[in-house]
């Protein structure tokens, strides 16, 4: 089938000029957000005498820990996290702050504390930046879109890491 002409063809223009302006928008806010950072307070007290080689952190803030075989569900369901289980630190007790995941991040990822409104995460310490003063080299690796009207916000606070990628 031809959409060259006709009915559909006319729908699949106006999706297209729509979507182009809301992601233009997006881009726009995302931008604007990161105009906005405030700079990491007592940069030069950033330290640390006990530097591991790597530190990797994995945030599955929507993966329920009920269906994961590392928390103790009885099928292997995740047989890699399972097998490196004496070498992580696997944090049994956590639960999100709040009941979405952009809302979320903007906890996990700066030292913003769960009692202050939510909208102001960028007037705390990023934890990107603090990785990166105590010189680690740090990626950001996301399955998550970058902008959006979800995403912009943990597009932002990330958004000073080494390495960027999504995938």
């Amino acid at each position: 089938a031809s959409f060259t002409s006709g009915r559909t063809a006319h729908v699949l223009s106006l999706r297209i000029v729509k979507y182009g302006c809301e992601t233009y928008k997006d881009l726009r806010e995302f931008e604007r957000l990161k105009s906005t950072l405030s700079p990491l307070p007592d940069q030069d007290s950033v330290s640390s005498t006990h530097r591991a080689a790597t530190v990797t952190v994995v945030i599955g803030e929507s993966a329920s820990r009920r269906h994961w075989q590392a928390y103790g569900y009885t099928l292997p369901t995740t047989p890699n996290v399972s097998a490196m289980a004496d070498s992580l630190f696997i944090l049994a007790d956590v639960i999100g702050s709040s009941t979405s995941t952009s809302l979320n991040l903007e906890n996990i990822l700066t030292l913003k504390n769960d009692s202050i409104p939510e909208g102001t995460a960028l007037h705390y310490p990023r934890v990107i930046d603090i990785f990166n003063k105590a010189g680690y080299t740090t990626y950001w690796l996301s399955n998550q879109e970058r902008t959006g009207l979800v995403s912009n916000m943990s597009g932002v606070l990330v958004s000073n890491a080494d390495v960027i990628r999504y995938i």
